[in-house]
């Protein structure tokens, strides 16, 4: 059984019959509303699901697995009555009903390509423009010095030595008496890296918190730079930097820098509300704010919202025109992923189609190998309770009785 699982594991599987039934599996519950659940669902859907069941059924390993499964249960019947079991087709067991759920929830699946959105996030002060605001705090400042600016590139050069980022850490060190948040904020990046040869867990938590209060102090005051640094203080309790992770209060900053326009704020809650995976998710809104974005020409948000049309799911109905719109838009400004999707779309819905079909063979390889384990694991003890119940009831017949472990004839 073992062994029959790990090679359709880790082996492939294609079947073009199943491919086409998954298909209309597909079109069949999009078109119904209300639980899709196998129970609820109309006589038509149900023998779609029947058939896609028993195409599984029918395929040489899961057959051998059900093989062996049958081999135990007859075993396990035969410890208890001493008599033969005959077995019925893997497709009308009632142990494996809930198979047609796992089917369901598959196909349903098949295109819902929201928790695999990676969200992308620039270097969180990269874009606090260089503006020099009157009536700045006199405890705090932002300051786009050159020794800042030369560190800046140390740290962002992928050649940089240790030596490098030793010069980097003194540049930016000359600049904390001065009170310069963005030094604090970029020497809390540097304790934190491994390859500067400076990683300092410590030393690290503790500039990325001074740099938090400059923030905080600096953040009510602020006129123009107001949105950026919005989005910074969001980034720091977001990333857990100088503080402990609250996403809580970074959505409050996100939602005020997008307010205000910060595209990268309303984007990266475009995203979070999509997925659900930090904030409480709102697919609406974040189509919304992603749509915002896209139209404003932001061209990873034109591919996230091409994608999300092109594909469809549960809260959002495929639109190829949206897609297409927005897939040229974001390859129009060199998103090569863009490109790749607008070159290759029907081979992607051909691999996404052969992922669920794949996916629904291993499912249901997985629920057979799973209920004989829990079988196997039991079968001793239920073997060796049945067997004791047989020799008391021999005894019994043959007139030996037991008292307190002694046999009487």
């Amino acid at each position: 059984m073992s062994e029959i699982a790990k090679q359709i594991q880790n082996g492939s599987f294609t079947n073009k019959n199943l491919e086409k039934l998954v298909m209309s599996l597909q079109a069949q519950l999009k078109s119904v509303s209300g639980k899709k659940v196998y129970g609820y669902l109309p006589k038509e859907i149900k023998e779609s699901v029947d058939r896609i069941f028993s195409e599984l059924a029918e395929t040489p390993q899961i057959a051998a697995m059900y093989d062996k499964w049958c081999e135990l249960e007859r075993a396990k019947y035969k410890t208890y009555t001493q008599k033969e079991k005959d077995m019925s087709p893997l497709v009308q067991n009632n142990v494996f009903k809930p198979v047609k759920n796992m089917i369901i929830q598959t196909v349903l699946k098949m295109e819902f390509p929201v928790a695999d959105i990676e969200i992308e996030v620039p270097v969180p002060d990269a874009d606090i423009p260089q503006i020099i605001e009157e009536n700045s705090n006199a405890q705090y400042c932002l300051k786009w010095s050159d020794d800042y600016k030369n560190a800046c590139k140390i740290i962002k050069e992928k050649n940089s030595g240790i030596s490098d980022f030793q010069t980097a850490e003194r540049l930016l060190l000359s600049k904390i008496n001065e009170g310069n948040v963005l030094a604090m904020f970029k020497l809390g990046k540097l304790y934190s890296m491994e390859k500067s040869g400076l990683n300092d867990y410590e030393k690290s938590f503790e500039y990325y918190q001074k740099a938090l209060q400059g923030f905080l102090n600096i953040e009510p005051k602020a006129k123009k730079i107001k949105p950026y640094l919005q989005y910074q203080l969001g980034m720091m309790y977001f990333k857990g930097l100088g503080t402990q992770i609250d996403n809580q209060k970074a959505a409050e900053y996100f939602e005020k820098s997008a307010e205000l326009g910060n595209q990268y704020a309303k984007r990266l809650l475009a995203l979070e509300y999509i997925s659900g995976k930090n904030f409480e998710q709102n697919i609406d809104k974040g189509i919304s704010l992603l749509t915002d974005c896209a139209d404003s020409g932001d061209a990873f948000s034109c591919y996230q919202l091409g994608r999300l049309y092109f594909l469809g799911n549960d809260e959002l109905k495929k639109d190829n025109e949206k897609a297409m719109k927005y897939l040229n838009l974001s390859a129009e400004q060199g998103n090569e992923y863009a490109q790749n999707l607008l070159d290759n779309q029907e081979k992607f819905k051909n691999e996404v189609l052969a992922d669920t079909v794949f996916n629904l063979f291993v499912n249901l390889s997985c629920c057979i190998e799973d209920d004989y384990n829990r079988s196997q694991k039991n079968m001793r003890s239920l073997a060796d309770s049945s067997l004791r119940r047989m020799i008391r009831k021999k005894k019994e017949e043959l007139g030996i009785k037991e008292e307190n472990g002694h046999q009487q004839v």
